[in-house]
């Protein structure tokens, strides 16, 4: 049990309270204004309980610069215990404190004006019991150990995703690959099989390309008849008398010529001008010369010279190897390759060197188409290019021979043919078996760890079953009490082992014994939300509260608080909410250690305090305790209930009066008014039925004594002392609100007055 607040400094607006003089009983009640403390006293209770100590470290008092300080003390059946906060923690944990506020109800029952999941989960723990709640710890403890197996699989799936098996196989089938006897041999088959079907959308036919050699022979062998001789004589000796350049192309002739008119006697040269006339003899043999037969068979001469020049014996020779070895990997034989090859590499050095000769022998052919060409290098071209032809026709026979039977398969499927066997390859490999192994490990684990939780689950619907049904049935007896127009229908236990939350609890609202309503819904539809007044919602909440204190088997050692648990009630659920306050036991008959109640409000208060239960409670209030760097600092100081909350004024003002006249005791500011509101209250209590007219209009003493009058209840003697005494205590003439005109008196004059006050109120 508390026993009392030895100190609290820094937090809120306790900057240095001192409270050893303040002892705590089994029932005490806490007086304060908003913002005078209440919530920082409920803090602080709270971090104590939970151990939460940011509760407090987030309440440091303001423009303060000390560290925060706590001191209480608990009375207990192993003596007393100090519990202190100090250096940002608490030294020690007193768990059997509950307690009911606006936190209690935003983190258990709901939030603003909603019900979600969290509220559900959160009233589940509070409903089930301790062991419940170790059941429910122990699927708490599953269902993290299933998020840390499942961030473990995900991570490994990550992992798995990278090395791009993930295109071809799920990490399942992956690992379910089972291991292929042979692989290497299965790979490299395929493999070969991969090229070579490359290899047979490649030509079958290989050839060693060359020009037709006996064509260009008999080209090369051409010349001109005599008279063209003759001609050409002519112009060679002119180019050797005339040119410069005498290897310059004769075209230049050629074009003069087709250039001069038809009549040579008068034509003048194209060139440059001058007559003619006297070179026709040199003109006839550029004609003969350059006569259509010559231009043909130059022509002819050009290209077969450009042909055979033009022929690289190297490179073909070079690709004619390149392709036969292509395909030479597939023989079982080579000999075919290797003949070929042989014939090329002895025979490629000559080969070259005749075709340069020769190649030398037609640029004299071209300058001349009257030499003879010397055809000894010619033929020992021929011989190299025949044998060379030969065995690559053998060879062609091989390829043929070769593919005889084979067909070309789909790249696609030998590649993934391919993929498929290196990956199995992979996955059995020492540091994928082990990443399998490992994975493997995982799921079982997940499995299991599953197949516990749901046992405890169901372990724990079947155990609660009977609890809801029985909170269920307070609540609503509660709620009765209250009397509210709904109760609450269809208490039970969920569970959605799809969220980490797994276990939680639901309910409906139903109205009037018929008229359900969901705790969600939709804003077109009936629902918790706008269904539900603030003070419903409240006496919900209580009700919640109350029920788990009454099926709590361990009440009688646990400290209760409540901080304002009324605010929104009307009147009559206030004087019930205080008789169910008064009367809390559990199913056992058990009360609470202690109750603790705070509250703002001063007519609860009162009907608290008249409650049997509560007449012996001891009584405090926070007030405030003057101002810190411009900050309101409080205190809390023993509160007398009966003289500020139970007293009714009237009787404060009758018993100050009566001090005034028989004690000489002063009287405190406008006595005269005092008398009046005593006066008044006397006159309405004995003769309501009377006057209920002129109270209800508001009327006053004056027009109260003469109704009264006028019924024959007092005769005109008394009336005329009443007067007299109001015209004393400056009753006004007229019902109105206007100030009245007080004047001085002596003390003697007050006194007399006074009395006169108290002999009038024991005729009356």
């Amino acid at each position: 049990m508390l026993k009392r607040i030895a100190k609290i400094k820094n937090i809120g607006k306790f900057y240095d309270c001192s409270l050893g003089g303040c002892e705590f009983k089994d029932k005490t009640v806490i007086f304060g204004r908003n913002g005078d403390g209440k919530s920082t006293f409920t803090a602080i209770l709270r971090s104590l309980s939970t151990g939460n100590n940011d509760i407090l470290i987030g309440r440091k008092s303001f423009v303060s610069s000390g560290s925060k300080n706590i001191e209480l003390g608990f009375e207990g059946s192993s003596g007393n215990v100090v519990y202190k906060f100090e250096n940002k923690c608490w030294n020690n944990n007193h768990q059997d404190i509950e307690i009911f506020d606006t936190f209690f109800i935003s983190k258990n029952i709901y939030d603003g004006e909603k019900v979600v999941d969290r509220h559900k989960t959160n009233l589940h723990q509070c409903v089930i019991g301790e062991k419940g709640k170790l059941l429910s710890n122990e699927i708490n403890r599953l269902i993290d150990g299933l998020k840390e197996k499942a961030r473990l699989k995900n991570e490994k799936v990550a992992t798995y995703n990278q090395f791009g098996f993930s295109d071809s196989y799920t990490l399942e089938e992956f690992i379910n690959l089972s291991q292929i006897d042979n692989i290497e041999s299965k790979i490299e088959k395929l493999t070969k099989e991969l090229q070579f079907n490359s290899q047979l959308n490649k030509p079958r036919n290989l050839s060693f390309e060359n020009p037709d050699l006996d064509l260009l022979k008999n080209i090369f062998s051409k010349k001109f008849s005599t008279v063209h001789e003759e001609a050409q004589s002519k112009i060679y000796k002119h180019v050797e008398t005339n040119w410069k350049n005498k290897d310059h192309s004769l075209r230049f002739l050629q074009d003069g010529i087709s250039l001069v008119k038809e009549s040579k006697e008068d034509a003048n040269c194209p060139f440059c001008g001058q007559n003619l006339q006297k070179v026709n003899s040199l003109l006839e043999a550029y004609q003969k010369y350059f006569d259509e037969a010559y231009k043909r068979l130059q022509a002819e001469l050009e290209v077969a010279v450009d042909q055979f020049i033009g022929w690289n014996i190297e490179n073909q020779l070079t690709k004619l190897i390149s392709e036969a070895k292509d395909w030479a990997v597939y023989f079982q034989d080579s000999q075919s390759f290797e003949n070929l090859k042989n014939t090329v590499e002895n025979s490629k050095t000559a080969f070259l060197a005749a075709k340069n000769n020769f190649d030398r022998e037609c640029g004299k052919k071209k300058t001349d188409s009257n030499y003879d060409i010397d055809f000894i290098d010619f033929e020992e071209i021929k011989e190299y290019r025949n044998s060379i032809s030969n065995e690559v026709e053998k060879f062609n026979m091989a390829i043929k021979d070769f593919c005889e039977g084979f067909e070309s398969k789909d790249v696609n499927e030998l590649v993934s043919a391919i993929g498929k066997l290196n990956t199995s390859k992979d996955r059995h490999e020492k540091d994928w078996i082990e990443f399998c192994n490992e994975y493997r490990n995982i799921v079982a684990d997940i499995e299991a760890l599953k197949g516990q939780r749901d046992a405890k689950i169901e372990e724990l619907t079947a155990y609660s079953e009977g609890i809801f049904n029985k909170h269920e049935e307070k609540i609503n007896k509660i709620l009765e009490n209250i009397g509210v127009d709904f109760k609450i229908d269809n208490f039970r236990g969920d569970d959605d082992r799809r969220r980490s939350e797994a276990v939680s609890c639901g309910f409906n609202i139903k109205f009037f014994d018929q008229h359900a309503v969901p705790i969600e819904g939709q804003e077109n539809t009936p629902h918790f939300n706008n269904t539900l007044s603030q003070g419903d919602r409240g006496s919900l909440a209580f009700a919640f509260f109350l029920s788990l204190l009454f099926h709590d088997e361990n009440l009688d050692k646990k400290i209760i608080v409540f901080d304002d648990p009324i605010s929104s009630f009307d009147l009559e659920r206030k004087r019930k909410t205080v008789q169910l306050l008064a009367s809390i036991e559990n199913y056992d008959k058990k009360k609470p250690l202690q109750m603790i109640v705070l509250t703002h409000e001063k007519s609860f208060l009162s009907r608290l305090m008249r409650e049997e239960a509560f007449s012996s409670a001891i009584v405090y209030k926070f007030e405030p305790d003057g101002v810190v760097s411009g900050q309101k600092k409080c205190t809390m100081v023993f509160c007398n209930a009966n003289e500020e909350f139970l007293k009714k004024e009237t009787y404060k003002y009758l018993e100050e009066i009566k001090g005034a006249v028989v004690s000489n005791q002063p009287i405190s500011d406008e006595p005269y008014l005092k008398c009046r509101k005593i006066m008044e209250a006397v006159f309405k209590a004995k003769y309501y039925l009377e006057l209920k007219d002129d109270i209800w209009q508001n009327k006053g003493l004056r027009k109260f004594v003469d109704t009264l009058r006028q019924l024959n209840i007092y005769p005109q003697e008394r009336n005329d002392k009443f007067t007299s005494l109001f015209n004393d205590l400056h009753v006004p003439h007229h019902d109105s609100n206007a100030p009245e005109d007080i004047s001085e008196n002596s003390q003697g004059d007050l006194k007399s007055i006074l009395e006169d006050t108290l002999r009038l109120l024991k005729e009356i």
